[in-house]
């Protein structure tokens, strides 16, 4: 009876023993051994690091005794295949704690940046637990980012519509940092983070200050996009194009006249540039922009003569190295000199009359003044009146109607008046 008695109390120990074991490990001899690190994926990571790239991180376990007596070690690795690691005593989490369970520590920036990948060993009570899993604390942190796309790629330096930057990818945080733009060629500007228009985990919106970089740059680059105080990694970049005027074509002519302005950058659509020949503004022909081209039309001027060509965008002029050289219409002949009666058809032969169609474009118009020279009286022909040619180098019309003495011989001067220039030659005809 004895040892049936003894043989149950044996069984029921290892049953009471058993129960107690399940589920974690019992520490032996008070070893501290961590159960938990949170936390230590990338997201979280990315959504726990605070606004100086700080990141809390807190451990669960067993034995951790006391701050005064315990000890905790970051094993931080340079990248994720490297070894030997570089062990860092860790201070108390500031607001943190420290029980014989739970300990929260805090693994600072210039740890994460130069060791962002790492694990935990804790020393108390005389002894040091068993080191967590190796993971990348460097999530969160742009220098251990990720960028799957950005976009634009191509800025216009006259382009307004092209003003923000969008970067997506992961592992960006919640947090704003301040952003670098700067190009090898000197220029730079800082984002600061308050300026910054959107920024989540996985996408960043930043302020393009383009008219900014176009009165800093002239000619083309690449500009690049980094955290403000990291050389380590570039985020994003773009080309930057100055938009240069490279041609012009004609070179001369009269107003109203098409003229053909050939370069790169000018953006695929206007938006706000404007073009001036001179001092005065020229309409764009509809639907001929282009990154690479537009065609603009001669303004009606008072005075012939070279006109440089100007973008002016947000107030700001930039002038380029081509000018058009406005003409004054000239008369070179008549088809008949003589005997010129009522009805007559008379073609005057020239240059720079301008085109019919081109000069009600701009809503200017041409004339022809007929006058007596006995007696300064005028008459006029006008483009618009019926059986009226009018072209650049010729002009056709009806003689008029011209009340006169029919016993005298009458001289009449003839000139040509385009918009507001004055033709610089004049032809004398009689009847």
């Amino acid at each position: 009876m004895n040892k049936i008695i003894t043989l149950c109390l044996l069984i029921i120990g290892l049953v009471v023993t058993g129960c107690g074991t399940e589920g974690k490990t019992s520490s032996i001899n008070n070893t501290p051994v961590i159960y938990n690190v949170t936390p230590n994926d990338s997201s979280s990571i990315a959504n726990s690091v605070d606004s100086n790239g700080n990141l809390a991180v807190t451990l669960t376990g067993v034995n951790f005794g006391s701050p005064s007596e315990g000890r905790v070690y970051y094993n931080g690795y340079t990248s994720e295949t490297s070894s030997n690691p570089q062990s860092i005593p860790l201070t108390l989490y500031y607001g943190g704690s420290w029980t014989d369970n739970s300990i929260s520590v805090n693994l600072v920036k210039t740890t994460r940046e130069t060791y962002p990948n790492g694990s935990f060993y804790v020393i108390a009570n005389g002894q040091q637990s068993p080191t967590t899993a190796r993971f990348n604390f460097g999530g969160g942190n742009l220098t251990s980012s990720t960028v799957t796309d950005w976009n634009p790629k191509v800025i216009n330096r006259y382009s307004t519509d092209q003003n923000y930057m969008s970067i997506e990818g992961d592992g960006f945080g919640i947090t704003p940092q301040d952003l670098l733009i700067y190009t090898y060629n000197g220029y730079s500007k800082t984002i600061l983070k308050t300026e910054i228009y959107n920024w989540s985990n996985t996408r960043i919106v930043l302020p393009l200050p383009i008219n900014e970089i176009a009165n800093s740059l002239t000619s083309n680059t690449t500009l690049f996009i980094r955290p403000a105080d990291s050389t380590n990694v570039n985020l994003a970049y773009f080309e930057f194009k100055t938009s240069q005027i490279s041609n012009i074509s004609p070179t001369e002519g009269s107003i109203g006249k098409i003229l053909t302005v050939s370069g790169q950058g000018f953006g695929t659509t206007q938006s706000n540039i404007f073009v001036y020949i001179g001092e005065s503004y020229a309409n764009v022909v509809s639907g001929s922009w282009n990154d690479n081209s537009f065609q603009i039309r001669t303004p009606n001027f008072t005075t012939s003569g070279a006109k440089n060509i100007k973008l002016r965008v947000n107030n700001n002029e930039i002038t380029s190295n081509f000018s058009y050289e406005v003409k004054a219409p000239i008369i070179y002949s008549i088809s008949k000199y003589e005997n010129l009666s009522e009805g007559d058809n008379v073609t005057l032969y020239g240059n720079y009359f301008g085109n019919k169609e081109e000069l009600q474009a701009i809503y200017q118009t041409g004339r022809v003044e007929i006058t007596n020279t006995s007696n300064n009286s005028t008459n006029v022909v006008s483009m618009s009146d019926a059986n009226v040619s009018w072209i650049d180098n010729n002009i056709t019309f009806i003689w008029p109607k011209i009340s006169s003495n029919l016993l005298t011989t009458k001289t009449f001067n003839i000139k040509v008046i385009v918009g507001s220039l004055i033709s610089t030659t004049s032809i004398n005809v009689t009847d």
